[in-house]
């Protein structure tokens, strides 16, 4: 099957099925398996997934892999989506608008 769509979410868009990720209206390099996580994430933005969820639905060997992943997507992303939901586990936004 072949997607002809964008995923989008504020700031940041994720063409398919070219697989290019924009966020600020600059493209930046995400490997597969970022892109993966990133597009779970926004499969439900203001959802919460739990780190075992990430990990089963993003084919990841271990949580520190996924720690790894969090941390270099963060970095990308400046800081502004993917927080750490103390005993639950991440959540890509925290608050949906108004």
């Amino acid at each position: 099957m072949i997607i002809h769509d964008n995923v989008r979410f504020e700031d940041l868009t994720v063409t398919l099925p070219e697989l290019t990720v924009c966020f600020r209206g600059q493209e930046i390099h995400l490997t597969l398996t970022q892109l993966r996580l990133l597009l779970i994430f926004l499969s439900d933005p203001y959802g919460r997934f739990a780190s075992q969820e990430l990990i089963r639905r993003a084919q990841l060997t271990s949580k520190q892999y996924l720690n790894v992943l969090i941390t270099d997507i963060r970095s990308l992303l400046d800081h502004k989506y993917i927080y750490t939901i103390h005993g639950v586990g991440y959540a890509f936004a925290l608050e949906r608008p108004s």
